[in-house]
């Protein structure tokens, strides 16, 4: 190989070295500003996951281009600020899309298992990928309108905002479990100061924190709605049978 290549490689290696450990210290710190703690494997798959989807993104478009240049506090830390509220069984990401929060997710909550699920074949192939390349054993990946799939039942539903709350409830409550809850993350916008809003029949609202995610401008909303008990149909409703 020409010397003229291996210094340029050898520059360029040592210029990604500080930036690569500078993206890693920026998702510990800000990880743990979300009271996530990660591991060094766990920081390592991350990032690995960023930079599939960031390759991905130009010919597939998985995420929006205005926000590759900011992918890791407004997808990995964004998706990684609902963990704490999720449990250790099984947790359904709703419209997952090109991986969000889905992945982040299963990467930070080895404990819990994860379902996937987006209409888009082409969305779910690139996930599919990334789990298999990234060695990620607790997610299953499924294609198809949630209504149409056998599902369930699941621990916690995850969605960051595919729709409203109402629809994304009607969506998810015939796959909760008793006490199952549904977890919609979406931007602040300043509405709804003046209470909370009226939570769908059948849902009574845990938790609606208003947060701000490190490296973003905008503050971001989740809404956490837990099934009530007496609302709750035979199990094997929730599996379409």
């Amino acid at each position: 190989m020409p010397s003229g290549v291996v210094a340029r490689r050898t520059r360029q290696s040592v210029r990604d070295r500080p930036a690569g450990a500078d993206r890693a210290e920026a998702l510990i710190a800000g990880a743990a500003a979300l009271d996530v703690p990660l591991t060094a494997v766990q920081v390592e798959r991350l990032l690995a996951f960023a930079d599939l989807l960031e390759r991905a993104n130009r010919a597939f478009n998985l995420i929006s281009r205005q926000d590759v240049s900011r992918l890791l506090s407004r997808h990995l830390l964004d998706s990684l600020s609902v963990a704490p509220l999720l449990p250790a069984g099984r947790v359904l990401d709703l419209g997952t899309g090109g991986g969000l929060p889905g992945v982040p997710l299963a990467i930070a909550r080895e404990e819990a298992r994860f379902t996937l699920v987006d209409r888009s074949e082409r969305k779910t192939r690139f996930v599919s990928r990334a789990v298999r390349e990234l060695g990620i054993v607790n997610v299953t990946v499924c294609c198809g309108d949630v209504s149409a799939l056998t599902l369930g039942p699941f621990e916690a539903v995850v969605s960051r905002a595919v729709a409203s709350p109402d629809r994304l409830w009607a969506m998810a409550e015939p796959l909760l479990v008793r006490g199952g809850i549904l977890v919609v993350m979406h931007r602040a916008d300043g509405q709804g100061e003046d209470g909370p809003p009226t939570p769908p029949p059948g849902a009574a609202i845990r938790t609606m924190r208003r947060f701000d995610v490190p490296g973003l401008p905008r503050s971001h909303e989740i809404l956490v709605l837990a099934r009530i008990p007496e609302a709750r149909v035979d199990e094997t409703d929730a599996r379409g049978n």
